[in-house]
């Protein structure tokens, strides 16, 4: 109870400070700041975790365009200068001249340049989506998953390592968020215009001919977290704790008209998986993230009688806390936010120098369990092809989806026995509890 208070205090006091001031504050012990517990990680662990790894993409990859591609993005001498310009198109790189380039930057921008001519070269058919996509869009398409552990746990202190592994997935969703950032506000309005009419501040989505903007962003979200879920079905989690990837706190605030139906989409795109795929999901653990999210959730899931292939269970909690108590017990998982800088093999952006909006719930996550091993630089995953795995596309028809005739066994789920689940409570419930008669889960 001491260590609860102590760390709330501590973390109060310091949350403007980031992680590099925090710890040079000669006030502040060790033993006060992370606890007095150890965590401990062997050579043989190590090296199961960095087995572990693998680079999910869609389709529309082959693993030597993503990896060959990848190579020059990722180069530390101009990772930056690439960060910069990852609103840029291949087709943009590919006519860029610019005299204040430096002569290494020069040297990247030749690479990438013949790299893209060899490719349009070499394949006639099915790389305009490719070529005209930015490289923040691209990264959109790739999620990277490994094995591993929280070090830090309850009130960020240390904890001794136990349990089984959490399978930590690192996605990103389209950016609508108008940062900023130059870059970042012309990613923002080449993602607006593919889903809004313009002026984009209306919100009004687009359609036209075939086009539905709706469903076409229904669908890629879709494949998003198809992939996420394909990666949670490789290593057997039955149990994953999911979180709204793309609906942070700032996320298209500039949006008003359109905003609320947006989130319904982003949470749609999951639901509707979970009823058309299966995945061996035993129970899904769904976090509606932003207290302003429930509703809108809540909306969703009333509107009509849902047919999941598993038990569903929404909640309030963070996805860290959630994860590491069903670990516990099963093999879960934690999905958290990445930035587009993951086509660069950057895995957990401004944790050590990040705070207030700059500590993410990706530097949060990296910076306290060993998710930080699926870096580049770090893990072999970015350098071994046989590590990437293409994911099937889910088709738009999909998105028309609606609960009727299945060749397998669903579970019909009115909005009354999709529980809202009280997290403190569960951790301490008895077996009579618990929320389902068949799947009784109760974490010590």
């Amino acid at each position: 109870y001491q260590r609860r208070v102590h760390g709330d205090d501590l973390r109060n006091q310091l949350k403007d400070y980031s992680v590099s001031d925090v710890c040079s504050q000669p006030q502040i012990s060790p033993e006060g700041l992370l606890g007095t517990e150890e965590w401990v990680i062997d050579r043989e662990t190590y090296d199961k975790i960095q087995k572990s790894t693998m680079i999910y993409i869609d389709e529309k990859f082959t693993p030597e365009f993503f990896m060959d591609l990848f190579k020059i993005l990722s180069d530390d001498k101009n990772a930056q200068f690439w960060n910069d310009r990852l609103s840029y198109s291949l087709r943009d790189i590919e006519s860029m001249e610019d005299d204040t380039l430096t002569e290494e930057q020069k040297e990247s921008v030749t690479r990438l340049k013949e790299f893209v001519k060899s490719e349009i070269d070499n394949n006639k058919d099915g790389y305009h989506e490719l070529f005209y996509s930015s490289l923040g869009s691209l990264a959109t398409s790739i999620c990277v998953a490994q094995l591993g552990y929280f070090i830090l746990g309850d009130h960020n202190q240390i904890q001794t390592r136990n349990g089984n592994p959490i399978l930590f997935v690192a996605a990103c969703a389209p950016d609508f968020y108008n940062s900023e950032n130059p870059d970042g506000k012309l990613q923002a309005r080449k993602e607006l215009q593919k889903y809004f009419m313009f002026p984009y501040e209306k919100g009004k989505w687009r359609y036209h001919d075939n086009y539905n903007g709706r469903e076409e962003l229904m669908s890629r979200l879709m494949n998003i977290y198809d992939r996420i879920y394909s990666a949670c079905e490789k290593e057997e989690v039955k149990y994953p704790s999911l979180t709204p990837i793309g609906l942070g706190k700032h996320e298209m605030v500039f949006l008003p008209q359109v905003k609320n139906d947006v989130i319904s989409v982003y949470f749609e795109a999951q639901l509707k998986l979970l009823e058309s795929k299966m995945y061996n999901f035993e129970t899904v653990f769904i976090s509606y993230g932003q207290p302003q999210n429930k509703p809108i959730l809540e909306q969703l899931l009333a509107k009509r009688i849902w047919y999941f292939k598993c038990d569903v269970t929404v909640h309030n909690k963070d996805a860290k806390s959630v994860a590491n108590r069903l670990s516990r017990k099963f093999a879960t998982c934690c999905i958290y936010q990445s930035s587009r800088m993951i086509i660069q093999g950057l895995i957990g952006t401004w944790w050590e120098k990040g705070f207030n909006e700059r500590y993410t719930e990706e530097s949060h996550i990296v910076s306290t369990s060993t998710a930080i091993f699926a870096r580049k630089n770090i893990c072999k995953v970015w350098e071994d092809v046989s590590r990437i795995q293409r994911v099937k596309r889910i088709e738009n028809e999909v998105t028309k989806f609606h609960g009727a005739t299945y060749d397998y066994q669903s579970v019909p789920m009115s909005f009354q026995k999709i529980i809202y689940l009280d997290i403190d409570s569960w951790w301490k419930c008895g077996k009579n509890n618990w929320i389902y008669d068949t799947h009784v889960l109760c974490v010590d």
